[in-house]
């Protein structure tokens, strides 16, 4: 009798058990679709070291360079004046994915490389913003200094950084974009295909034409980066041969731009193959440039943490808006900064953003014919080690740069008339004008209040061995 009770009883509570997992999981269930988001999706394409020059729609030299990217772009925004906020990959994605700057969140020092910290953790991110609003987040990168290590995985559900090539993180996308295709996501994906070392040799045949390099170098410099097992670097290889010069390390830089671009094209097709063209805003840009001797004669090859010239902080950036003819092929040279990034973002989704936050919605300047008429300062800074340390202050006419080591140039401070000198060649930094004075005097003030901003602190961290080797590969350490 005592027995069949306790049978009684157990099975009792199984029951119970059961009823109660029922009812949470179409609680879970239901939940899940009141909460879900009604705004669209969200792609975020950073292809690292990308000049805004390099591809044709802002005046690559280079014939049919992009032909993906600038199709493309006949459906979207064109930002013609977009800053990064660093030369270099770790601060400038972490404000890409914060809105703070770098004197702000910390990421911009040589503790980064020689201790490997971490940002704090109490920085809201976008992906924890869309996390909160049920967004689906994933992160595809080629890590490096987009390692989850540095912070930049918070608020992400998955955060893949191992990828090796680009053709392997188009695959892993084309995956995830087929398995979240219904539902609503925030995916950020990054490569470093452009990065040194430049392994695409598809231009190498105009270097012949001019007479740069002959058929014997050319065929030489083709086996070896071709081949997988290369027992030496690419830069040691070039020097070996005695053309490690600017012109080739930019006919190879250029090549890896062409072929980035095949695989947007496919990026796209994709989408457009899931019907996700419909319902994703997709944002195109960079962490920031790189120089070919224009302006230090020895700086052409991985050399891009070094200054605040033009063309290793101006990027291009590009947004999709979908259902939007408004905004089609619309081209905006209001000044803006890949700060802005975020709260463009959370203000088209209709997203509250948090207060601290330093960047501002820019999809309003579509809407103003006179947008070269808006007067902004952006800010950009480089430490990457202690003999590299330079702050600057742009607007839309000029810029003021202090450097604070003389390592590079300009030495000790430079200003530029951006409208006259765009190529920044003629430093005016001595003629006393009142507008230097003035963009002297906000960066002193900028200064001053950025690291004020949000009062934070950094982690250090261990370094992995396979994550130390990863970094040597892309020039970062030695």
């Amino acid at each position: 009798m005592r027995n069949l009770l306790k049978t009684k009883f157990i099975k009792r509570i199984a029951l119970f058990l059961t009823i109660f997992l029922v009812i949470l999981n179409l609680s879970v269930i239901i939940d899940t679709k009141i909460n879900a988001p009604e705004g669209n999706n969200i792609l975020l394409i950073s292809i690292d070291t990308l000049r805004y020059d390099s591809l044709g729609i802002n005046g690559c030299d280079i014939k049919n360079i992009t032909p993906n990217i600038d199709k493309f772009s006949k459906e979207a925004i064109n930002f013609k004046s977009c800053i990064a906020q660093s030369p270099w990959t770790l601060p400038s994605h972490m404000t890409m994915l914060t809105s703070l700057y770098p004197l702000t969140h910390k990421m911009d020092s040589p503790k980064a490389l020689e201790k490997h910290i971490s940002v704090d953790q109490s920085i809201i991110t976008l992906a924890e913003m869309l996390r909160n609003q049920n967004y689906f987040t994933a992160a595809i990168t080629e890590g490096g200094l987009v390692d989850s290590k540095y912070g930049f995985s918070q608020g992400f559900i998955t955060y893949d950084d191992d990828i090796k090539t680009l053709k392997d993180g188009f695959c892993r996308l084309k995956r995830l974009l087929t398995k979240w295709r219904k539902k609503r996501f925030f995916i950020f994906f990054h490569t470093l295909e452009v990065h040194a070392p430049y392994i695409r040799t598809q231009y190498l045949e105009k270097l012949v034409d001019k007479e740069i390099i002959n058929m014997d170098q050319k065929e030489e410099l083709e086996n070896f980066i071709n081949n997988p097992q290369r027992e030496k670097s690419v830069r040691r290889k070039l020097k070996d041969m005695e053309i490690f010069n600017k012109e080739v390390c930019k006919n190879l830089y250029l090549a890896g731009v062409k072929y980035m671009d095949s695989y947007f094209g496919k990026i796209v097709n994709h989408l457009e193959k899931l019907d996700l063209l419909e319902n994703t805003m997709i944002i195109f840009t960079s962490d920031h440039g790189e120089e070919f001797g224009e302006h230090n004669k020895g700086a052409f090859y991985d050399l891009h943490f070094q200054g605040l010239f033009e063309v290793l902080i101006k990027v291009p950036l590009i947004i999709y808006v979908p259902n939007h003819d408004n905004y089609k092929g619309k081209l905006v040279t209001t000044l803006v900064g890949i700060i802005d990034i975020m709260p463009t973002i959370l203000k088209y989704l209709n997203i509250k953003p948090i207060e601290r936050i330093a960047g501002v919605d820019i999809l309003g300047y579509v809407k103003n014919e006179n947008n070269d008429e808006i007067y902004r300062c952006i800010f950009s800074e480089t430490h990457h080690t202690n003999e590299v340390y330079m702050k600057a202050v742009r607007t839309p006419e000029a810029k003021y740069i202090k450097n604070y080591s003389s390592l590079y140039k300009p030495e000790n401070e430079g200003f530029y008339n951006l409208k006259d000198d765009p190529l920044e060649q003629k430093n005016l930094a001595n003629n006393s004008s009142e507008q230097y004075k003035e963009l002297r005097n906000k960066l002193t003030e900028f200064i001053k209040w950025a690291p004020e901003f949000l009062k934070l602190k950094t982690t250090e961290f261990e370094l992995k061995k396979e994550h130390k080797q990863r970094l040597k590969d892309l020039g970062y350490i030695k």
